[in-house]
This record gives C-alpha cells, structure tokens and sequence, in this order.
C-alpha cells in the first residue's frame, strides 16, 4: 500500500514514510487491517475456530466444511459481524459441543431455522423441503394439545392425507411456499376446530348431516378449509355422502384507475428515493399484473441483456422486452445486490434471486415485500389486477398465459371480465377512488 511520498513526491509504502504499514502481520495481504494489524480474513478464521473448537482442542470432521465456508468468503467483516452476536456464540457452542448429534433434529426455534439453513448452504446437512418440515414439527406439537379422540382423527389425517399430498406435490414442483405451508396447516387446524365444535353441539362424525355441515359453513369464510378433511371422513366411512361445497371463485371487482396506475407506476421509474427493490417490484406488477410471489422467486437468470437488443423478462415461454427505463432499475438492482452486513456469504452458493433474504440463497418473504412497496405508496394487489384488465383486454387467453407463465383457465377469466357489461366495471372501480 503506497500510503506515503519521499522527498521527490513519489508514492512509497507506510514503512519507509514512517508512518503506519498496511500490510497484514499474518498473511502478508496488503490493505487495511482489521485488528491487531492483521487483515479480516486471519481475524475471521482465528474466531471461527475458536468458536468451532471443542474442549479437546480440535475441530470435529462434521464441522470443517462449515469453518471453510464461513471463512472462504469476500466479505469477512459481514461474517465477522455475524459471528459476533452472543445468539451465535451460543449456537457454535452447541455445534462444537455436540458435532455427533448434527442433523435436522434441532430444536424448532426461529434463530435455529437460520443456522440450519447455514448448515444446509455448507454441505454439512442434506438439503429438503423446509416448509414441510415446519409444517411436520408444528403438526406434532399440534397434537399434544389435541384431547386422545381428537387426536386419533386429526393425526392420520395431518399425516397421510395433508402431509403426504404436500411431499408428493414438493418432489414434483419443487420445495413449499411459505403461503402454501400455512394453507396445510390451516387444513389440519380447521379439522381440529371441527371436532371441538361436534363436542360442543353433541354430535359425532356418525351422527352428522349435511344440515350440520351447512351450519358450520354459515359460521365464517374459515368453513372452506374444511373441504379436505370431510372429504377425508367421507373416504373412509366415517362419515356418509357429506359435502362443503367450492365456494365460486369470484373475479376481482377492486381495481385502481388508469390515472393511478400510472402515477404509481411513473413513481417507481422515477423516484430515486425510494428502495430499488420497491421500484422493480412495483414495476413488474403494474406493468405486467403478475403476483408478488411470483416477483419473489425471479433470478438473474430470468432476466436476459443483450448487446443488439432490448433486456427482456421471462414470466412463461417466451421472453418480454423491458421498457428501457424498467430495464434500467432492473440492472441497476442486480449490480447493487448485495448480503445484508449479518449474513455470511457462502462459497459455491452465490445467490441468483432478485430479492434475496436471509440466507439470501432464499428470497425476502411476502410480507416484508409487501411493507416496503405500501409504506412507498405502491398498492400491489388493487395495481396487479389493474394490469391483467388492461392486458387480457388486449391479448388473447392463450397468448396471455404463454407470455405470463398463467394457466389458460385464469387468464380466460380475466378474458371473461373485460367482456362484461363496462357500467359494471366502471362502478367497481369507482368504489376504489
């Protein structure tokens, strides 16, 4: 590091200028040193053994791959920073105290989902599903809770039914979403509800009729959840020819008007103040009405820069020309992209999500999402729907659904509703302003 000048005003190191070297006293690196004169890097693999370190003096085989990652990295502060919360002290504690119990079977508590997740990024655990097994802990848990008659109906039901409809679904398309882990769980809990509203009006499963069901349905909008589990009982006898029915699927009558779309949507073009993240998502919904948790899961590779042409987005089949000034805070997201400061980066794992969390091999969740884009005044649903109307009106269903990545049974509704009588729709979207 030339720190320093000589008589002549030419650039020498710190040493020969008598002043501070640069130079790590440990591995020789040349830049700022990050204590006791030594660089980041030598700081962040002495704590990391010490905290990985058990009482014998040595570093278990299970847990090397996990010091490699962490002190492999280009940032060795973040991870510093990290390393240095006393939850963490405690959590490598546990690790280095305990490197033959290592596996999945942590305690389910919220700061252990994360190092499991780090665990998992290193290559120290198998990867899976971790909504589902959430869902499979928060089942068991569940069940303690339950009375033994209860808990003799819900267990199969919560094990062979949802839970097994959930893996055959995960090893088909892929892991659960947050939102589709809560709606299992919303099966098993509403079954449980049931049973305990059958105890107080003193009936069975054996002893109920269609006009008991048609009460229950009668008592809130939680009453089509229930739908899975008769359906269950019906299967196997427990109870006869008993039905919830499908609540119609109604179409959207909320819309923004053309005049806030576009304000909203000139905002995330144009407002520098607000979060790039913010502006793409905000973007990408109202320009093209897809949902904010198909936002979530676009990566860099959904996005194509080209030389001889526009930057497109791929939604379905076929590759969507950005406007250029979309194009531009889309670029501009993926070059300021960073880890937040507490969060380690991982060798081999470098995250490709356009909105990365925590680990950021895992987007943000929807509903951080959602808090950034209203506190800017972006309104994603009522804007989302406003888009697809503008859209299907122009575009064909199965043109929409191709360029979307939608199935051709929505995009036929969207279809449907901008055919309907338009006093209609005005009204609707004059009950928004």
């Amino acid at each position: 590091m030339l720190t320093g000048t000589d008589a002549g005003g030419a650039r020498i190191c710190g040493p020969c200028a008598g002043a501070r070297d640069y130079t790590c006293t440990g591995c020789g690196r040349a830049g700022h040193t990050f204590a006791d004169q030594r660089c980041a890097w030598c700081v962040l693999d002495e704590r990391v053994s010490d905290l990985l370190t058990d009482d014998h003096g040595t570093i278990a085989a299970q847990l090397r791959p996990l010091r490699a990652a962490l002190t492999n990295t280009d940032r060795p502060e973040s991870v510093l920073t990290w390393i240095r919360r006393p939850r963490t002290c405690t959590l490598f504690a546990f690790l280095a105290a305990h490197p033959d119990d290592l596996s999945h079977e942590l305690p389910a508590v919220q700061h252990l989902h994360y190092l499991r997740k780090l665990l998992v990024l290193a290559d120290v655990l198998p990867t899976r599903d971790e909504h589902l097994e959430r869902t499979r802990t928060w089942l068991k848990q569940t069940l303690t809770e339950l009375p033994p008659e209860h808990r003799q109906l819900v267990q199969p039901f919560g094990l062979w039914h949802v839970l097994h409809r959930a893996r055959r679904r995960s090893h088909q398309f892929g892991s659960r979403t947050a939102q589709a882990a809560a709606k299992d769980r919303r099966y098993i809990h509403i079954a449980a509800a049931f049973l305990a509203w059958l105890d107080t009006h003193s009936l069975t499963l054996a002893t109920i009729n269609q006009q008991h069901i048609d009460r229950w349905i009668d008592t809130g909008p939680a009453a089509r959840h229930l739908r899975p589990f008769i359906k269950w009982t019906n299967q196997r006898r427990l109870t006869t020819a008993l039905d919830v029915p499908n609540r119609p699927s109604s179409l959207p009558s909320r819309f923004l008007t053309d005049e806030q779309r576009w304000t909203q949507l000139r905002r995330c073009l144009d407002d520098t103040t607000m979060p790039t993240k913010a502006r793409v998502a905000g973007a990408l919904v109202l320009l093209f009405g897809i949902t904010l948790t198909r936002v979530l899961n676009l990566t860099t590779t959904d996005i194509t820069f080209g030389k001889d042409a526009p930057t497109a987005i791929t939604f379905g089949k076929q590759p969507i020309p950005l406007p250029p000034k979309v194009a531009a805070i889309v670029a501009k997201l993926i070059n300021d992209r960073s880890r937040p400061a507490s969060i380690p980066a991982l060798p081999n794992h470098e995250p490709h999500l356009l909105f990365p969390g925590r680990p950021a091999t895992t987007p943000i969740t929807l509903q951080a999402l959602s808090r950034t884009l209203t506190r800017n005044g972006i309104t994603a649903h009522l804007g989302r729907n406003a888009a697809m109307l503008d859209l299907a009106a122009d575009i064909p269903a199965a043109v929409l659904a191709d360029l979307l990545g939608m199935s051709a049974g929505t995009t036929e509704k969207w279809n449907r509703l901008t055919s309907r009588d338009w006093t209609h729709y005005l009204e609707a979207r004059t009950d928004t302003t």
